[in-house]
């Protein structure tokens, strides 16, 4: 909650709310030299798990049976890991503050060497309507 006041000469003190990590978003957006909503993603930059097994949540709304995020984890070099894949993704259905990321084999991120990189791409019929407020990766055994 943010309390803030008016330059008006009505004056006043208002208060503002949100839910949690809401003021940004990541959304497709199709400009003039984007082809097509399906293709629309977005990477991180390298994050550093120091060997230690980490769960991936997303704080994302516009999910429905017409919009979907897929989660892929990748290596600093942009490569693709193994057992980590989009296609392998099974990504959250709801929206919601915390929805769990989890892949076929794993529901975390374990064995890998170095920093890795998220991808989260944007798909279904309805690309567009999917907002991604933030990503959580939480250290977890």
């Amino acid at each position: 909650m943010t309390w803030f006041g008016s330059w008006s000469a009505r004056g006043g003190v208002y208060a503002a709310s949100w839910p949690r990590d809401r003021l940004g978003y990541f959304e497709p957006f199709r400009g003039n030299k984007m082809r097509s909503l399906h293709e629309a993603h977005v990477v991180s930059a390298p994050i550093d798990l120091e060997g230690k097994p980490a769960r991936v949540f997303l704080n994302v709304d516009g999910l429905s049976e017409h919009s979907r995020i897929d989660v892929e984890v990748l290596s600093e070099r942009l490569e693709t890991v193994p057992g980590y894949t989009r296609e392998e993704c099974v990504a959250p259905t709801a929206s919601g503050l915390r929805q769990a990321v989890r892949w076929r084999e794993h529901d975390r991120i374990r064995n890998v060497d170095g920093s890795v990189r998220l991808r989260l791409g944007f798909g279904g019929l309805r690309p567009e309507d999917p907002r991604i407020y933030a990503i959580y990766v939480v250290e977890s055994d």
